[in-house]
């Protein structure tokens, strides 16, 4: 999963990367409606904004804890075998 997220995320800084590019082409009258047109058929995915924090080992976005880069199940799991340091069961 390693390879897959930090993949993805290469591709998306080239993407951002070419997206900044054509905005400031835009401000060029004369390119103006070829270079807006270009940026209307980027895909929507291809904006940084729409990255999602995922777990580092599993890949799970939701219940993500960004301290540690993992999901809530593999915290539970490393906190209790205290693998994580600072980390202490709480209860009362």
């Amino acid at each position: 999963m390693i390879d897959k997220t930090t993949s993805y995320r290469i591709k998306l800084i080239k993407k951002q990367l070419q997206r900044n590019l054509r905005k400031e082409l835009i401000l060029n009258q004369r390119k103006y409606l070829y270079m807006s047109r270009k940026l209307q058929k980027m895909p929507r995915n291809s904006m940084f904004i729409r990255n999602s924090n995922r777990c580092r080992i599993t890949g799970r976005s939701k219940g993500f804890y960004r301290k540690w880069g993992l999901s809530r199940f593999l915290f539970r799991d490393y906190a209790n075998r205290g693998l994580l340091p600072g980390v202490i069961k709480y209860s009362w």
